[in-house]
């Protein structure tokens, strides 16, 4: 691509962010602007990418090429309109990063639940391996404190989201589904929706290409009907292409026997626990397979993961109450987070902190919301963290609505209006018998933090 200047409006997102970086190493010049300064545009500035706050038009340098809006940019954003007016071309941050994933070797990860995971398991798989690849993941990868990376190799390993159809920006030669479940409902008119954009996305992956999908997700089997490339599933049983056997699961680890077609490719040592991370790891070992690697490398590739932030990720240490954060937002996710911590700490309380994400989500999914929560010991639930949805939405729906709905699920619940009351809670009610998971998609995270802090003294 041509050398160009990139404004990016919304640039401390997670995506945006990521996509900053592998334009500044591709030697573009880029700025950006957020609402708010956080520790993502903080380490932005220090690598060379100026962030300007508040967000106006005055922000956009005179000499720009074009601006990248994240999907959370209104038209009546003051950059968005300013750019309008002086005629730069305007574009959705998707689209770029198809621009930038062009004359590389795609692979992408969607999914409702598990494609930052499976991604940074792959860009980490094939980086050990001396793939060099490019990659733009959804969360910082451990070992890399990055969440991108522009490599000399032929591949560009990409998470793919579906809200507003935006993975159909990408035309990668591999993909791997993990699964397909209702969410972004409020932008999907529903289930059927949801699945007929994954097939769309499905239909973009060339005859010459792979497509991987669960077995055992009849969702995400509807999906690739009629796509053209090979398909090959993952699954424990034994009828998968990919399939594994759990030879031991012990706190923090899983070794399993990956097999291929019948044939044993090894036992991996994940550092990762629960099916559904093996899951994701037998769709890293598909697409990898796929791309020339050796089992030993892919094997090697597995045991030396570090994790990604934010996924189930115990941050406490040697600190008396056992702290883990996580992305969890969706209740497949909690249920599976809660299931993890009661795996992993079978001998303690299990405490769960959960920020909505949304007041549409938290609408469309209270019921099951209450459902999965009610199964941890404990939960607290602050504000519902707003973003994208429209006045009418707050009217809706609350957070004391949640915890009336726990309650009724024959959990405990408490709301505590906003995160200062949460830490006084927490301070006052949790002992070394207790583990913590903070779980949403917002900034949950810095209670986590902040309690450690104050434990540590």
């Amino acid at each position: 691509m041509e050398k160009m200047h990139y404004h990016m409006v919304g640039i401390g997102g997670t995506g945006m962010s990521g996509l900053a970086r592998i334009l500044k190493a591709e030697g573009n010049v880029v700025t950006g602007s957020e609402i708010t300064l956080t520790e993502i545009t903080r380490a932005l500035e220090g690598e060379g990418i100026p962030v300007a706050c508040p967000q106006t038009g005055r922000n956009i340098p005179k000499k720009c090429d074009m601006v990248v809006c994240s999907a959370a940019v209104p038209k009546t954003n003051l950059e968005y309109k300013a750019a309008k007016r002086r005629r730069i071309a305007i574009r959705k941050y998707p689209e770029v990063v198809g621009e930038v994933m062009s004359g590389k070797s795609g692979i992408a990860f969607c999914g409702t639940h598990g494609k930052t995971s499976s991604a940074a398991l792959a860009s980490h798989t094939f980086a050990i391996s001396g793939c060099d690849p490019t990659f733009l993941v959804g969360g910082d990868l451990v070992a890399y404190e990055t969440n991108s990376r522009v490599g000399s190799g032929r591949h560009f390993i990409v998470e793919a989201c579906e809200y507003q159809r935006s993975f159909l920006n990408l035309s990668p030669e591999a993909v791997v589904i993990t699964n397909v479940e209702a969410d972004h409902l409020d932008y999907y008119r529903n289930l059927d929706d949801i699945i007929a954009a994954f097939g769309a996305f499905a239909g973009k992956v060339p005859k010459k290409g792979l497509l991987v999908v669960n077995a055992a997700d009849a969702n995400a089997k509807e999906a690739i009907k009629g796509a053209r490339a090979e398909v090959q599933t993952i699954g424990l049983c034994a009828k998968a292409d990919w399939n594994a056997r759990i030879v031991t699961s012990s706190p923090g680890r899983t070794r399993f026997e990956i097999r291929y077609r019948g044939r044993g490719l090894g036992v991996a040592d994940l550092g990762l626990i629960g099916e559904h991370n093996v899951l994701n790891a037998l769709g890293v070992a598909a697409v990898a397979h796929w791309a020339g690697l050796r089992s030993a490398e892919i094997l090697h590739g597995m045991s030396t993961f570090r994790g990604v932030k934010r996924r189930f990720e115990v941050i406490s240490g040697s600190l008396p109450v056992t702290v883990i954060d996580d992305y969890a937002h969706h209740p497949t996710e909690i249920s599976k987070a809660i299931a993890a911590a009661r795996l992993m700490f079978p001998d303690k309380e299990i405490w769960a902190l959960f920020q909505p994400h949304q007041y549409s989500r938290t609408r469309f999914f209270l019921d099951e919301f209450a459902e999965v929560l009610a199964a941890a010991d404990y939960v607290v639930i602050p504000n519902i963290y707003d973003v994208r949805d429209p006045a009418s939405e707050r009217k809706k729906v609350g957070p004391r609505d949640l915890v009336e709905r726990i309650r009724k699920c024959g959990g405990r619940a408490e709301y505590t209006a906003g995160f200062a009351a949460a830490l006084n809670l927490l301070e006052d009610e949790l002992t070394p018998e207790c583990a913590l998971i903070t779980m949403g998609a917002g900034d949950v995270n810095a209670v986590a933090y902040e309690y450690c802090r104050r434990l540590a003294g």
